[in-house]
């Protein structure tokens, strides 16, 4: 998983980039990079490829919530 951080850092830009277009209120302020590639076989995906997001909400509740969190 050495391409994580790589990754993380070009989110964060990115994220700096789109915010300063963005009223305050709109900003993005917390993100997280899932070490984990979605797939059909995984469950995370449909046939068709498309999110299943009950699944990925269930296996990712805590993490979604620490981003919420103060």
């Amino acid at each position: 998983h050495t391409k994580i951080p790589d990754i993380a850092a070009s989110n964060a830009k990115m994220i700096y980039d789109t915010n300063t277009d963005l009223a305050r209120y709109e900003h993005i302020k917390k993100h997280v990079v899932v070490p984990l590639m979605l797939s059909i076989d995984g469950g995370h995906l449909t046939p068709t490829l498309t999110v299943k997001r009950r699944v990925v909400e269930k296996e990712y509740t805590a993490l979604v919530e620490s981003l919420y969190a103060d």
